[in-house]
């Protein structure tokens, strides 16, 4: 992403959703600061933030207005050690037979990895109930087995390790 000789740099900074009320408008430099010191300090690089051409900063409130998402919630429900992995809410909802989850709010957790990894269960899920309801059909598997081999080609003929 970054001209010939040059670097990008990403920084994640975790903060809460909008369901915390902190005008981002008017916290957003103050927060960005705030950041760079940290990065800074850590590591002690100086002058990095002088090297910078180039900065975006996105903030919970970028991504409600502009991605739709809810409370600018990129990370779902709350991003801490209670809500992470295994102990996020689980593919198949057990008080609604029939309610299946799917996403970066579900097991295992957020990132893309383990989002593609949520749609995996829930879609094993969602087949083996249809298998003992006898909703399934043969003709099926193979068609599952191509679609996976497709979204996942470096993974197509292994097997992946489950959570």
């Amino acid at each position: 992403m970054a001209p010939q000789g040059k670097s990008p740099l990403y920084i994640l900074a975790p903060v809460p959703n909008n369901g915390s009320e902190i005008d981002w408008e008017k916290e957003k430099d103050s927060f960005r600061d705030l950041v760079w010191s940290q990065l800074e300090k850590k590591t002690g690089v100086t002058d990095l933030r002088k090297s910078v051409e180039v900065e975006k900063v996105v903030t919970p409130h970028d991504w409600e207005a502009n991605k739709s998402i809810y409370k600018g919630a990129t990370f779902n429900l709350a991003h801490n050690l209670k809500q992470m992995m295994y102990l996020r809410p689980h593919n198949q909802w057990k008080e609604i037979n029939g309610l299946f989850l799917v996403g970066g709010g579900t097991h295992p957790g957020s990132g893309l990895p383990t989002i593609f990894e949520s749609a995996r269960i829930t879609s094993n899920l969602i087949m083996a109930k249809h298998r003992k309801e006898g909703h399934y059909h043969e003709g099926n598997r193979e068609l599952r087995r191509r679609s996976s081999a497709s979204l996942f080609p470096a993974t197509a003929g292994r097997r992946r390790a489950g959570f």
